[in-house]
């Protein structure tokens, strides 16, 4: 993807009995860290792999001395959305028109905060 061939692109993967479930891909970005691409294997989704990798992004945000998350997720990507509105992500009310380049599908922004969160104290589900 575009993002993929930069130097700051991070990787975090789940692994189960020695072979890979899952991964995560984020960049350090100037004021934040950017979430470009998530997956999980399909015999693996709805066992909280996701949820993990997502949390233990989360947990990176002091290392990386950043405050927040943002990413773009497909407006057809209902379990994506799903996860990270399970995990303390916040819907922008904006959209993205045609943000994706292979099928022209618009793309809704997530944000996760952690001043907002300790703020309101808002429990992570789990």
């Amino acid at each position: 993807k575009k993002f993929l061939g930069t130097e700051f692109c991070i990787g975090l993967v789940a692994k189960y009995q020695g072979k890979v479930i899952g991964f995560l891909f984020y960049q350090v970005c100037k004021e934040e860290l950017g979430l470009v691409n998530i997956a999980v294997l399909p015999c693996y989704r709805g066992h909280k792999v996701g949820t993990q990798l997502v949390q233990r992004l989360i947990d990176r945000l002091p290392i990386h001395h950043r405050q927040r998350i943002s990413l773009a997720v497909r407006e057809t990507n209902l379990p994506a959305q799903l996860l990270f509105k399970h995990t303390g992500f916040l819907a922008r009310k904006k959209v993205i028109r045609k943000y994706y380049e292979d099928t022209g599908e618009s793309a809704y922004v997530f944000d996760y905060d952690i001043a907002f969160h300790q703020t309101h104290r808002i429990p992570i589900k789990g």
